[in-house]
């Protein structure tokens, strides 16, 4: 999972500065444009790359069966409450950085007035951070297992919450 999650932050970090040079250089509309064409290109390489991993014989499992194996395997995972800890954990820490990722171009190019040139650099700068907080996870993977760091990692981001709560309800942004 490490491994996947750092993967997947490359993404927000090239993001920007490649959105940013797109706008400089050919406008608004280019993003869309390239947007546009990355979709079909990744459909294409889908559908003619990569192989089908799995065959299947044609109608062997009915619909019905399917759903009903999967709501079976929500209810062994939903049932236990370690699983049902981490799946909380791992959501809201997927959702706070979904709201930085939503957000933090108005609140830094809005509220605090970073220019567009700068918020790749800015934006790009918390990313790595949140990189190299991957890469001390899968140290401390090395001698502690995940339920011993996922609490530390649970109150780190708790505290920090917090504290951009407190920062927003009674001091002016700087």
């Amino acid at each position: 999972f490490n491994t996947i999650a750092l993967i997947l932050m490359t993404a927000p970090l090239i993001a920007p500065a490649f959105g940013a040079i797109l706008l400089e250089l050919l406008g608004w509309r280019s993003v869309f444009t390239f947007l546009a064409l990355y979709g079909v290109g990744a459909v294409a390489i889908t559908a003619w790359l990569i192989p089908e991993t799995v065959k299947r014989e044609k109608n062997s499992d009915s619909i019905a069966e399917i759903v009903g194996s999967a709501l079976r395997s929500f209810k062994l995972v939903l049932s236990r409450a370690p699983a049902m800890g981490f799946t909380l954990c791992g959501g809201f820490s997927a959702g706070c950085m979904f709201v930085y990722l939503q957000d933090s171009a108005f609140v830094y190019m809005e509220v605090l007035d970073v220019s567009s040139s700068l918020f790749p650099v800015v934006f790009g700068a918390n990313i790595v951070a949140m990189i190299g907080f991957n890469r001390l996870n899968r140290f401390l993977l090395k001698s502690y297992a995940p339920h011993q760091i996922a609490p530390w990692g649970c109150a780190i981001q708790v505290s920090m919450c917090a504290i951009f709560l407190a920062t927003s309800l009674f001091l002016e942004p700087s």
